[in-house]
């Protein structure tokens, strides 16, 4: 699966409208330096993002709060993410 088709799956697990491909990627190399290049796959030319990971993000915040912990950190309030 694509970042974008994640991206529109989050937004549709939140009942976000999601952007177009193209304003997504804008932004993505706009506003967060990430970079791009152009590739063939199976005789295609496709675009593929570079330096980039996905993160399980049901999870994410039960892993930050355990990064935390490991490092003697605790949270007062994990809907909030105040530290203490």
């Amino acid at each position: 699966m694509e970042v974008t088709e994640h991206f529109q799956k989050l937004c549709r697990e939140f009942g976000l409208a999601p952007e177009s491909d193209q304003s997504f990627s804008r932004k993505l190399s706009d506003n967060h330096n990430l970079k791009s290049k152009q590739v063939r796959m199976n005789g295609e030319r496709v675009y593929c993002w570079l330096d980039i990971r996905l993160v399980d993000w049901e999870n994410a915040e039960e892993d930050r709060i355990k990064n935390l912990e490991e490092f003697g950190l605790k949270l007062s309030d994990p809907e909030k993410g105040a530290m203490r």
